[in-house]
């Protein structure tokens, strides 16, 4: 389904904001890098349809990057099955990606298990300088986070510290 390629899910709650920011940030990265690489993004709680938060949108076209095409959805089975690094937004979500998803408990890890800095916590309802300080934190942890996915595809999503 994949060609080969390593696929990375991000995820979050609602995903229309931390993790499709994370989603289209990564694709920039991936671009920018040459990486042949499968991207997407999904919420544990996500109705799906819905566009991204209008303030994740705006923020990320202040650097060039769209969310105009995204459309929330529900993380799921097939979605972690694919993925062969999947990355949540908080400890507590990657728990509960663990335990509903226990045959690919270990390709998930939370993004301060790889990025550091802690939980990525939601900066919906906050003001525009919180998810510009977000937008930042992600892009900065991209490097981490291929990585990461590096030595995962490498060692057949076995994670490695």
């Amino acid at each position: 389904m994949n060609g080969g390629r390593p696929v990375i899910l991000f995820v979050c709650s609602h995903n229309v904001c931390r993790s499709a920011m994370a989603e289209a940030l990564a694709v920039a990265e991936a671009a920018r890098r040459g990486h042949r690489v499968r991207i997407m993004s999904a919420g544990t709680q996500a109705l799906p349809g819905f566009p991204a938060a209008p303030v994740a949108e705006a923020v990320l076209r202040e650097v060039g990057i769209t969310l105009d095409e995204h459309r929330s959805r529900r993380i799921n089975e097939g979605l972690v099955a694919a993925a062969t690094l999947v990355v949540t937004m908080t400890g507590a979500q990657r728990d509960l990606v663990q335990t509903t998803f226990p045959r690919s408990r270990e390709k998930v890890v939370a993004w301060g298990d790889v990025a550091g800095g802690g939980d990525v916590e939601d900066p919906v309802g906050g003001s525009v300088e919180e998810v510009r300080a977000l937008r930042e934190r992600l892009a900065s942890g991209m490097d981490a986070i291929f990585a990461q996915l590096d030595r995962m595809h490498q060692a057949g999503n076995r994670p490695k510290k």
